[in-house]
This record gives structure tokens, sequence and C-alpha cells, in this order.
């Protein structure tokens, strides 16, 4: 097996090659998410502004507000933390070191994890045997969710889908509960 290092840089010169199949894939991955119980029963969705080599959420973005969903999004802490704040709106998100789109930190705003009801997970490769997820090696969501207890899903497009990892998942990874991957839903809660 290649080094969790190596196959990740591998992977996201891949998913730049792969980047139109990625932007076709997000509507139908959408439309599963929006339609599934798990998004119906939530009222507080986190997401990322999401990259190059990633589903495009700006539209899922817009569609939760439309629902009447509360949407919060990352920011990055020192020590490679995390936490959630209520999405400001592109015009007001602030570029973060990594060149992610971010709220500004305000210690008042930071939603507790407990309130999040599903949270969306990037990540650039996962495991339709049990829901293992590789993501861009900063170990921000892994942490954030080590004691998490509300709902994870990815979307999942066929250049991010692998039959079992085929990087090393370590003792801290922790899988996703579903996939929506454009073969349907994947859960393993």
């Amino acid at each position: 097996m290649i080094n969790k290092k190596n196959w990740r840089q591998a992977q996201i010169q891949r998913l730049h090659t792969h980047q139109e199949e990625i932007d076709q894939a997000a509507a139908p991955l959408i439309t599963q998410l929006i339609t599934s119980p798990f998004w119906a029963q939530a009222q507080t969705i986190a997401t990322t502004v999401s990259g190059f080599g990633e589903v495009p959420t700006e539209r899922l973005i817009n569609l939760a507000r439309t629902s009447g969903k509360t949407v919060v999004i990352p920011r990055t802490m020192p020590q490679r933390q995390m936490v959630f704040l209520p999405d400001p709106g592109p015009e007001h998100r602030i570029i973060s070191e990594f060149g992610i789109p971010e709220p500004a930190f305000d210690p008042a705003a930071v939603i507790d994890k407990a309130n999040i009801d599903l949270i969306i997970v990037p990540g650039i490769a996962f495991s339709q045997d049990h829901g293992w997820r590789l993501g861009f090696g900063g170990g921000y969501y892994d942490r954030y969710l080590s004691d998490y207890s509300g709902t994870t899903c990815a979307l999942v497009p066929d250049a991010m889908l692998f039959a079992s990892p085929e990087w090393t998942v370590e003792a801290f990874d922790i899988p996703i509960d579903h996939l929506i991957t454009t073969k349907g839903l994947m859960s393993f809660e």
C-alpha cells in the first residue's frame, strides 16, 4: 500500500484532471442529498465552501437557505482545530491561509457541535466498503468528528469512490455515515 502522503498527492492531481466530471456529478449528488431523510430532519447543516477538485457547494448552500435551514461553514483555528460559524454569504467570507473562503472569527457566534444536525464532510477519496475518508491532510475534520454525535455524509463523484481504501486507514480516521454517490446512497451507521 502506498503511504498516505504520496497517495493523497496523486489523488489530488487526478481530481484536477476530472474537474469537469466532478462538476457534472454535482447536480445529481445534491438532488440525492436534498431528498434524503437526514437532510429533511436537519435544521442546521455544516458544509465547506468548495475549492477546485471538489463538488461545488454554493448551490447546496443556497438550497439549504431557501429550505429554511441554518448553514454553518468551517473556520480553521490554531493547533489544527476547527469551529463552525454561520455562513455570512460570499461577499463577507474571508480567504484563509489555505485559500479557502471562511467566516471571520467571532467567539460569540461559534456553533456548538451538539447543535449541528448534519455535516457534509469534504474529502478527496472515500471507500464504499466502510465509508472511510481521505481528506486533504490537516486532520481538521477527523479531530472535529471524533466526538460529534450528529450525522455525517459526503458527496462522492466517481473519481473519489474506491471499493476499499487504497490509502492507509489510521486509528484516528473517522468513517462517514452516508456516502452519496452516482451509484446511490451508501449508509454505514
